[in-house]
């Protein structure tokens, strides 16, 4: 016991462990705090209000709370028109003050907390496909508490300090010597030693873990710890039979372990180095390496290093439904039995780690000389770029397409994939660049031209398969086609509930889109991001299970896809982004934006809201942001040499701006431009305007690059006319 007591005091007070710790606390809660104030506070904004919501329906999804649910929806989603009609009814003098009085805060509350009850009923949708391992809670705290994928920095760098000089003090002072030629001296300060790092390493968890869940505690409440772990989004594909408190005690021994892993391992460096220089930045390469390679999240764990036990969430997710079941990753393929293999595998190693350390430090060079550092190095660096080769998720398939199609994502008006030119405007039409030929994308008898002008609402082609959406009152549907010998299968089919029709349906139906039912999507793999409303939902197909991905987008053309991440601009003009890979969801850089984004290459091109919606860059490689171009835009788009764009301030004319002398000139004085598609490889692009003198809603031109003149494609309008 003495022996330990001093070994701690030595370890704490004249190595300044104890000063060390203290700002580990202080930077961990400062760390916290920097955090989670980039983080989208709405909810937390109106806590109260939500709170009131979600008590209402928090536990298990029965029959009767479903029902209660879907009641209050239609009751929520009609509350502006109703509340409306009671006004209008007052004014004509159709209700009597009394009943206008008891129903106008009803109907006001209603309607001012429509986005919070929709953001519960999106967890509503989520619970209600597996009622028996999902429950509704008052899940915001507990997702930015487990959410995230957050490695412990400060925890982990006092941890390799601390084991960095345990061992390695005695060698640079040269009193390994003195010390284990004592009687059973070896084995007493051998065991001395593991038994205050490990004791210093459960007080460093168990201070950094409670900390952690101390503030998100304080901050948002975490209650229903006995409700099962899988009610939260991030783990609802998870197998692992946990509570919400199971789940936390699991991330803290996972933790811990891994502090105890990466302990271990940096004294058996600073034992093979015998200094504390070289243990320190092995320790630290041990940690930071894994964190910068490019594999995803969930192949790290197998990579020989703590990371992701440090992390502990990885061995969490359970099987996830973003990754095709034949590629080997961690979250697709470890099942519980793989889970208690990987950390059997570590306690083998450490077991063996610690019985050589205690072989070596017991062992006295006469002659003492310096091992060769390099080769321990490079033992190390290898086997972490080893896991390089760990396929993860392979998210960039069609990333190179997707990208530079300016038109691509979520368009539902156009859309090209060489050599087709696929249009909804004027109507739903196909285009061979070939030969310029033109016919009829649908070939469905029950489809003629009025259902599809007003019904049809997105498009996607992909090889030779054309997929669009359609969206009624009564169905919403994705259907795809072959090109090659047209036949139609449905991929998807939704009844939505029944509610209060708003638009009117004898509206223009190529106006700006007025009139026409939305239903943007995209194509991805075996997978459906469909933009409903404002929420982006995935789905696979042949499958209507709908898992929701992001909510409160701003509109479809401030969404925009690469690398497995989604940019998006939400309802209060935040630049945010979200991965497919950890599922996290964080601002941009703090950007406000508005309207469009458009991604080339690796530009992130947006309307910045704080600069007078002027045009700025952000390159999602060096996070760079610079100023493109100074116009008031109305629609643009990009390649590699101009940004095209319609000139608001000059009868919505298109210009281009040339990214590498500046200039900006007016190339086509075609009035009211509405969309500009540029299609790589080809001379041309194509504008689409709107017409109203000659009664033309949508007409299209193509312009050629070579000498900037431009052509009206009548052959499109003459084809519109033949359907009528």
């Amino acid at each position: 016991m003495a022996l330990f007591v001093a070994e701690l005091r030595k370890l704490m007070s004249k190595s300044f462990g104890l000063l060390l710790v203290m700002l580990m606390l202080i930077l961990k809660i400062a760390y916290l705090g920097f955090e989670d104030s980039k983080t989208n506070t709405y909810i937390l904004d109106n806590k109260t209000d939500y709170l009131s919501i979600v008590n209402r329906y928090t536990g298990k999804v029965t029959q009767e709370v479903s029902d209660q649910i879907e009641a209050e929806n239609a009751l929520v989603l009609r509350a502006e028109s109703e509340l409306r009609r009671l006004r209008l009814d007052y004014n004509d003098g159709l209700i009597t003050t009394e009943q206008f009085e008891h129903e106008l805060p009803i109907l006001e509350k209603r309607s001012n907390n429509k986005e919070l009850f929709l953001y519960l009923y999106s967890q509503y949708l989520t619970a209600r496909s597996e009622p028996d391992t999902r429950f509704i809670l008052f899940s915001e705290g507990w997702d930015r508490f487990f959410s995230t994928v957050r490695l412990d920095w400060f925890s982990a760098l006092v941890i390799i300090i601390f084991a960095a000089l345990v061992f390695g003090k005695e060698y640079e002072a040269d009193m390994q010597r003195l010390q284990i030629s004592t009687p059973k001296g070896d084995n007493k300060l051998v065991i001395a030693k593991f038994l205050v790092l490990f004791s210093v390493i459960l007080v460093i968890g168990l201070l950094s873990y409670l900390s952690e869940f101390l503030f998100f505690n304080i901050r948002y409440g975490l209650p229903n710890w006995n409700f099962p772990y899988q009610s939260l989004a991030t783990f609802r594909n998870s197998s692992l039979p946990l509570t919400l408190f199971q789940a936390t005690l699991l991330t803290f021994f996972l933790r811990l372990f891994g502090f105890c892993v990466l302990g271990i391992i940096t004294i058996s460096i600073s034992i093979a180095s015998q200094s504390v220089i070289p243990s320190l930045i092995g320790g630290l390469t041990l940690v930071a390496l894994p964190f910068i390679l490019p594999v995803s999240s969930g192949s790290k764990v197998f990579l020989p290093s703590p990371y992701s036990l440090i992390i502990a969430t990885p061995f969490l997710y359970g099987n996830d439904t973003l990754i095709n079941k034949t590629t080997f990753s961690f979250i697709a393929t470890v099942t519980n039995q793989h889970l208690v293999g990987i950390l059997l595998i570590w306690f083998f190693i450490a077991i063996i780690l610690l019985l050589n350390i205690k072989r070596q430090f017991g062992y006295i060079r006469y002659k003492p000389t310096r091992p060769n550092l390099s080769v321990v190095f490079c033992l190390i660096s290898v086997s972490l770029l080893l896991g390089c080769t760990v396929p993860g998720l392979n998210l960039k398939d069609r990333n190179n397409q997707m990208a530079n199609n300016s038109n691509s994502l979520f368009s539902s008006s156009s859309y090209y994939y060489d050599p087709f030119i696929v249009s909804l405007y004027p109507t739903f039409m196909i285009e061979d660049t070939r030969d310029n030929t033109i016919q009829k994308a649908i070939r469905d008898p029950f489809l003629d031209k009025e259902f599809i002008d007003k019904h049809v609402g997105g498009i996607n082609i992909e090889n030779d398969t054309l997929y669009y959406s359609i969206k009624t009152e009564d169905y919403e549907q994705i259907r795809s086609i072959n090109l090659i010998n047209w036949d139609t299968q449905v991929l998807y089919t939704r009844y939505p509930q029944q509610q209060v029709s708003i638009i009117n349906d004898d509206l223009e139906v190529h106006s700006m889109s007025e009139g026409k039912s939305t239903l943007p999507f995209i194509i991805y793999g075996n997978k459906i991001f469909m933009l409903d409303e404002n929420e982006l939902v995935m789905l696979t197909m042949g499958s209507s299970k709908e898992v929701p991905i992001i909510k409160n987008i701003a509109q479809a053309r401030g969404l925009a896809f690469k690398d497995g991440k989604f940019y998006y601009i939400n309802k209060i003009n935040e630049l945010r982004t979200y991965s497919l890979l950890d599922k996290s969801d964080q601002p941009l850089l703090g950007i406000k934006a508005m309207y469009q984004l458009l991604i080339r290459d690796n530009l992130l091109y947006f309307q910045n809201l704080d600069r007078g919606l002027t045009l700025f860059s952000l390159n999602l490689d060096t996070n760079e942001i610079r100023q493109v171009l100074d116009a008031d835009i109305g629609y643009f788009v990009a390649d590699d040499t101009y940004i095209y764009f319609s000139n608001q301030k000059d009868n919505g004319f298109l210009y281009r701006y040339n990214l590498n002398t500046g200039e900006q000139i007016l190339i086509a004085p075609i009035a009211y431009v509405l969309n500009i598609q540029v299609f790589d490889g080809k001379p041309y692009l194509y504008a689409r305007a709107s017409n109203y003198e000659t009664g033309n809603s949508v007409i299209t031109y193509r312009i050629y690059k070579t000498d900037w003149h431009y052509e009206r494609l009548e052959h499109y309008e003459i084809f519109n006319d033949s359907m009528n």
